[in-house]
């Protein structure tokens, strides 16, 4: 059964090759030793995927009414599910899914253990764009935007405006409508679709986040991918 699931692209470069990468991924498995580590590596293909658990370790005082103190250890695991996807020799692409609140521990131990060989960085999606390629797609039909968030549309030489826009058929011709050709941006976008006569409802973000059913993010990434090849050069 197909659920939502979030992800979270980023783009990665490395100087490592493929095979060095999945050396380190495969033989730095979770122990109780260290703390931290992978669980459930997998290479599909050049597709590597795998979860990186930290143990956490919290102590809390704790005063009885009696005034005596008490110490409680909670043990907690943060983990962080993702995958890495080949764009080029030295390009990667990075998915998260269902990020937690924080990454940063993962990334700085990943940079850490690589002997800092693999550079993050954030990716910008034109949604515009990936809009416009989707209705080209024989494979989609019945697509709606429902939903959309803009940031700076220019008011007049001293201002500018955000906005959010809820439709029953297509928020970008609705804005339109309302504001003439103004220049935005669009930063997030809500839409319906068929692909292939299945439904899909998701939501996307210039910043590289998505929320779709998990089986349907394949087809998403894909397009995400082509539009960063195409910026790279």
């Amino acid at each position: 059964m197909s659920v939502q699931e979030r992800v979270k692209w980023n783009r990665l470069r490395t100087s490592l090759s493929l095979s060095e990468l999945v050396d380190y991924f495969s033989q730095n498995t979770y122990s109780d030793d260290k703390g931290y580590g992978y669980s459930a590596f997998e290479l599909d293909g050049n597709i590597i995927r795998a979860i990186h658990t930290e143990r956490n370790i919290i102590e809390n005082i704790i005063v009885d009414p009696l005034g005596n103190e008490h110490v409680q250890i909670i043990t907690e695991y943060i983990s962080v599910k993702f995958s890495l996807i080949p764009l080029s020799t030295k390009l990667y692409l990075l998915c998260i899914y269902n990020p937690p609140k924080s990454i940063k521990n993962f990334i700085d131990k990943l940079c850490s253990e690589l002997n800092y060989k693999i550079g993050l960085s954030s990716i910008n999606i034109d949604l515009n764009k990936f809009h416009s390629v989707l209705k080209r797609m024989d494979e989609i039909s019945l697509l709606k935007i429902r939903k959309i968030k803009v940031s700076s549309m220019v008011i007049n030489d001293n201002a500018k405006s955000s906005i959010e826009v809820l439709s029953r058929k297509n928020a970008i011709n609705d804005l339109y409508e309302l504001t003439g050709e103004r220049k935005f941006t669009i930063d997030k976008m809500k839409i319906n679709c068929l692909i292939d006569g299945r439904p899909s409802d998701f939501e996307i973000s210039k910043a590289g986040s998505l929320l779709a059913l998990d089986d349907q993010i394949p087809f998403y990434t894909d397009l995400v991918i082509q539009q960063l090849l195409e910026s790279e050069g």
